[in-house]
């Protein structure tokens, strides 16, 4: 229930919010839902302050994190369900990019399972595997077993996404790049 698809891009933290929330407390309640979407801007600052290896006591690393409080008429902040996925997203974004940038097997196992789960929270999640190629490539040495892992699962990853996606009319511009790519391309 969590990873199927309902023509809807949030997929997996939007039925981890309602389904948790609802089970804990016999009820649905958008405000405390708000509250605990944002209080995942913790461990985002700590995975930001991982990620500066030069000077930790820096208080500029602050700063993606008050932009997040900040965005133009508070949209992630009041409105529950994107507080809960597109900031847990960008944890599990960062986290999966940072794990693929380390050494060992298991590093790619759970980077290659974040980038999943990021994938299924926001259909836009999927860009974090066509980011980790950039992270392979300024990784030294090169492994190319790791790249045919890391595309499979990307594959694999999208693949399911858009398994039982219904593709109608006027769906928005995933349709539109998927039947006419080349006005996408050009827009870009």
């Amino acid at each position: 229930f969590l990873f199927s698809q309902a023509n809807e891009h949030r997929i997996f933290t939007f039925a981890l919010a309602t389904i948790s929330d609802y089970s804990l407390f016999g009820v649905v309640n958008f405000k405390r839902l708000a509250w605990e979407g944002n209080l995942f801007m913790v461990p985002l600052l700590f995975l930001i302050n991982l990620l500066n290896t030069t000077n930790r006591r820096n208080p500029w690393i602050l700063l993606p994190v008050a932009f997040l409080l900040f965005i133009p008429q508070q949209e992630i902040t009041n409105w529950p369900i994107v507080a809960f996925g597109v900031i847990l997203q960008f944890c599990l974004v960062i986290a999966a990019l940072w794990m693929l940038a380390r050494p060992g097997w298991t590093n790619l196992a759970v980077a290659v399972v974040l980038a999943t789960i990021a994938t299924f929270s926001f259909g836009n999640g999927m860009f974090t595997f066509a980011v980790g190629f950039l992270v392979l490539a300024l990784k030294k040495p090169k492994q190319p077993l790791i790249w045919l892992v890391w595309g499979l699962s990307m594959s694999m990853a999208i693949f399911l996404y858009f398994l039982d996606y219904k593709f109608r009319g006027q769906t928005g511009l995933l349709a539109l790049a998927l039947h006419k790519p080349a006005p996408v391309v050009q827009y870009f």
